[in-house]
């Protein structure tokens, strides 16, 4: 058997037709693309908040054990540079520790004008008015207000991986110097 294939062409062509279905494609394509970087950032948020709570677990145990070792150094009267060394260790620890919490710490953005899409802006309309304003978005201003929100998340993300690298360095660092203090001071 010998298949041929031939190409085949609308019976009647519009193009208006055309360009609307474009269109339409084109901000189907484009508002599913705007979710996906809203979910994409919204997700390495999560995963700094999470990566920040290990932290912060992980400092908390350190600086108790700090603290615990320099109540027994007092208690003992030990040596006062020693003390004083794991006075010291432990304010870093206390550092390292506020610095993996405000990794945590959100970052709320406000708009330039009241949208349809952050919960503040929400909750702060009334009901009906927010109801009614939704009702009234034009495509241009939904992709607007997406493109915004999806600005403010990737902003603050921005923010807390960098807190959260410095918070990763501060915290390795301070159990290193938890482990050399107590080590030495016993």
């Amino acid at each position: 058997m010998n298949y041929r294939l031939t190409a085949t062409t609308p019976l009647a062509t519009d193009p208006a037709a055309d360009q609307l279905h474009v269109d339409e494609y084109n901000q189907t394509i484009t508002f599913e693309y705007a979710r996906f970087v809203n979910q994409n950032t919204t997700e390495y948020i999560r995963m700094a908040d999470s990566k920040a709570a290990i932290l912060i677990t992980l400092l908390s145990a350190n600086l108790l054990v700090l603290v615990q070792r320099t109540a027994e150094s007092v208690s003992a009267l030990h040596d006062k540079r020693a003390v004083a060394a794991l006075i010291l260790g432990c304010l870093y620890a206390t550092a390292s520790l506020a610095v993996a919490v405000n990794t945590i710490r959100p970052r709320l953005f406000r708009n330039a004008g009241a949208g349809h899409i952050f919960w503040e802006d929400i909750a702060a309309r009334d009901k009906s008015a927010y109801a009614a304003g939704i009702q009234h978005l034009r495509v241009g201003d939904v992709y607007r207000e997406l493109g915004e929100h999806n600005h403010n998340l990737a902003r603050a993300a921005l923010r807390k991986y960098r807190w959260l690298r410095a918070g990763f360095t501060m915290a390795m660092t301070s159990i290193v110097l938890s482990a050399i203090l107590i080590l030495f001071t016993t």
